[in-house]
């Protein structure tokens, strides 16, 4: 690659003489669009001299990082949506769990419940009782888990770091937490709400 004067000397000619008809530019990606019509017209005034079209290109780098960036977004969305599915599996299955566990805790207190009854407690305060027991229970096993598993992922980050020798950032996973949270009151409510009622209908 030669530039316009070198290969003017080569051919023992001007450099106006020279038979060029179109010319690229690369221009970097933090120009701004009035710097690039600027220098688009002066480049086009410069070289009018035999008609040349100058055209004006952007680095190749820039679509790559685009198409970079569009493929780290769809990966992204595909393991945002695995663990979301496999947090409405667990939740279910802990759900069920929770649902029996309380069911057999219930009828085991059948005369407590009928003592509270005794001395004037509404069947609203009983379920509520059992409510908040169900609601410490899973939530407490609930944050436990994420509270794990962040350890060990942070741990298994670390080791990365180490054999790559290249800085990993640790990210908390916000929406999957808040998902689990309401997953937590929304077990804990329908494993005791139905037990509690018919046994203080009794």
């Amino acid at each position: 690659m030669v530039s316009f004067p070198v290969l003017a000397s080569l051919l023992d000619s001007s450099v106006s003489s020279l038979p060029i008809h179109k010319t690229f530019f690369k221009y970097s990606d933090k120009m701004t669009a009035e710097k690039l019509n600027e220098f688009k017209i002066d480049v086009n005034i410069a070289f009018d001299y035999n008609g040349m079209f100058v055209e004006l290109t952007a680095p190749q780098g820039t679509e790559q990082e685009d198409s970079n960036s569009s493929t780290i977004d769809k990966i992204t969305g595909i393991l945002n949506l695995s663990f979301n599915s496999i947090i409405l599996i667990t939740m279910c299955l802990c759900f069920f769990a929770l649902s029996s566990n309380m069911s057999a805790n219930l009828l085991e207190q059948t005369k407590e419940i009928g003592v509270l009854r005794a001395i004037g407690v509404k069947k609203s305060r009983i379920m509520m009782l059992y409510f908040y027991e169900a609601v410490v229970l899973v939530m407490a096993s609930s944050v436990t888990g994420v509270a794990i598993g962040m350890f060990v992922g942070y741990t298994m980050t670390l080791q990365e770091c180490l054999i790559l020798d290249y800085d990993v950032g640790v990210f908390f996973p916000w929406q999957q937490f808040v998902v689990i949270m309401i997953l937590t009151l929304i077990c804990a409510f329908f494993s005791t709400v139905g037990p509690t009622y018919v046994l203080t209908k009794k």
